[in-house]
């Protein structure tokens, strides 16, 4: 996926075009400590590097996020140092000889990474969703992909398959909320529901947004049951109940509905 890093979060243009710059006059960049010795640390800053390993920009060089976030402060510390002596006209004397050595071949300066696993999945994806807007090296409705056929009856792409005041379930993560306040002060909510095959708009009355806020302010999978709303310009669901996901999922199912074609031998 090539994803334009202007839209990676707290990733600037200055940043960008310093990066661009290096990359085309040296060469691809080979490792962080590469990366950051090479590129302007004034532009491309402490929260630029975290936001590239969180998106995963930099999982090209053989690490793992969690190793990359661990440690990144500490090796931009010594390569802004590094410039810091290089554009003042010092040398480290020490790391000049050290350099005679052993050459690494992906650096300029060695850089032992610790050993540590990856980020959980959750967590993983929670980061490049911050990042980015969206999720790449998965969805968190993966993990229920077996059984969702047995919860829902519906999702994003066949609501308009169904029938006006239909009773519908879905499932999928919150994407936006927007609050809208009542006549009566009361707070009601327009929901962006987003599944594995697109998104669908869900409205929550302000005596079922009341029960349901904590749910829907969390980042976990959930559950809608609602009734559809057919308009000629819009497709809408009104919420009656919510629940997590993974609750939902644990229960067994209180019934089974067979079809049978009996045109069929």
């Amino acid at each position: 996926i090539r994803f334009g890093l202007a839209a990676v979060k707290n990733v600037g243009v200055g940043a960008i075009e310093s990066i661009i710059s290096v990359r085309e006059q040296e060469g691809p960049f080979r490792s962080i400590v590469d990366f950051c010795d090479r590129v302007d640390t004034r532009k491309v800053n402490k929260r630029v590097i975290e936001s590239l390993i969180k998106c995963g920009a930099f999982d090209s060089t053989g690490h793992r996020r969690r190793q990359l976030i661990t440690c990144f402060e500490e090796i931009m510390d010594k390569s802004q140092r590094r410039q810091r002596e290089r554009s003042s006209g010092q040398v480290n004397f020490l790391e000049q000889i050290d350099n005679h050595r052993s050459v690494p071949s992906a650096g300029s300066h060695e850089f032992a990474l610790p050993d540590l696993p990856e980020w959980d999945h959750k967590e993983l994806l929670l980061n490049e969703k911050e990042t980015i807007g969206f999720y790449i090296t998965g969805h968190p409705l993966s993990h229920f992909s077996d059984i969702l056929g047995i919860i829902v009856n519906a999702d994003s792409s066949n609501l308009s398959e169904k029938h006006d005041r239909e009773t519908v379930v879905l499932a999928g993560i919150v994407g936006n909320i927007r609050e809208v306040t009542t006549k009566r002060k009361d707070t009601m909510a327009y929901v962006t529901l987003e599944d594995l095959k697109g998104s669908a708009t869900v409205i929550f009355f302000p005596d079922v947004y009341k029960t349901s806020d904590d749910i829907l302010h969390g980042e976990e999978p959930i559950l809608i049951r609602g009734t559809l709303d057919i308009a000629e310009d819009s497709i809408k669901v009104i919420a009656s109940e919510v629940t997590l996901l993974c609750s939902a999922a644990d229960k067994s199912p209180h019934a089974v509905y067979f079809t049978v074609d009996v045109n069929t031998s």
